[in-house]
């Protein structure tokens, strides 16, 4: 099956445009997500916080939230631990996801505070 190029979600205001640099299955149905971006320049993780990825699949945009796991200020690498199996649409998009693929996410968070 050929992966159809599939235009990239634009960021609004506030939110980052990154790279998927790895989707890795960590146990049975989770999935490491990985992304980088000089947007991420400045960021401080803190405990409880989320992000809100926006991503584009065949069938359109796809907005999820998920725990930040951990951030590496060095790579400006942002790591989410994204559960799939309860999710047909993030599970489809975690197959036809490729490295380079754009991702746009904002922090939401930590609970509490929105």
């Amino acid at each position: 099956m050929t992966h159809m190029p599939i235009p990239a979600p634009r960021a609004a205001p506030g939110a980052w445009s990154l790279l998927l640099v790895a989707a890795r299955v960590t146990g049975g149905d989770e999935r490491r997500i990985s992304l980088v971006g000089d947007d991420l320049e400045g960021f401080v993780r803190q405990d409880g916080q989320r992000a809100r990825l926006t991503l584009q699949t065949p069938s359109g945009i796809l907005i999820r939230d998920y725990p930040i796991d951990g951030f590496d200020a060095d790579e400006l690498r942002l790591d989410l631990a994204a559960r799939v199996a309860e999710d047909p649409a993030m599970a489809c998009w975690a197959r036809w996801a490729e490295i380079g693929d754009t991702v746009i996410a904002e922090v939401v968070g930590p609970e509490g505070s929105e």
